[in-house]
């Protein structure tokens, strides 16, 4: 179900965006690096960087680095040059390294962030000195274990265009044991 997603969620992109080959992707917890390893298939001319956790991150880079070991796999710890193909930023040091992309994209990981860390995000994505594409499909809202409930229409959206604002379609239902 969630390659499935991923497909559609490609789909839509090249439909919005246009050829997405010799674009630069930044995915913010792509999780275990399916997406980006996906993007990097059909689309062999891209740049990925994924930005995790840490310990996720090591998931992102192992997978990856199973499905493409010709191509470059960077792991980023301080200001330096991003890979061709794949780098790897630890989400504890992204505000170290400068990196620039055309699309970032999240897809279910800033409902499991607190509004700090995701206007932090919102930031870099900002400061981009090109324009940029931001797909983002996360939940409406999520009450995060400290108590906190995260709203998706209270992330920083200012100065941002949008064009497309609703609930995306294959990310309503999901098989569920109950």
């Amino acid at each position: 179900l969630d390659v499935t997603r991923m497909a559609l969620t490609i789909e839509f992109l090249e439909r919005y965006i246009g050829n997405l080959d010799s674009k630069s992707f930044c995915l913010i917890g792509d999780g275990y690096g399916r997406f980006g390893s996906i993007l990097k298939s059909i689309f062999p001319n891209c740049k990925i960087i994924y930005i995790n956790l840490g310990r996720t991150l090591l998931f992102d880079y192992v997978y990856t680095s199973k499905v493409f070991p010709n191509r470059n796999h960077l792991v980023i710890r301080t200001q330096n040059e991003l890979s061709k193909d794949f780098s790897y930023i630890e989400a504890e040091r992204y505000r170290e390294i400068k990196i620039e992309a055309e699309i970032f994209i999240n897809i279910a990981s800033m409902q499991e962030m607190n509004m700090s860390t995701i206007k932090d995000y919102f930031s870099l994505i900002k400061s981009q000195s090109h324009p940029i594409y931001f797909y983002c499909a996360n939940r409406i809202s999520k009450k995060l274990p400290d108590g906190s409930v995260i709203n998706f229409n209270e992330y920083p959206w200012e100065g941002m265009k949008v064009i497309v604002d609703e609930l995306c379609p294959w990310h309503q239902k999901f098989p569920s044991i109950k």
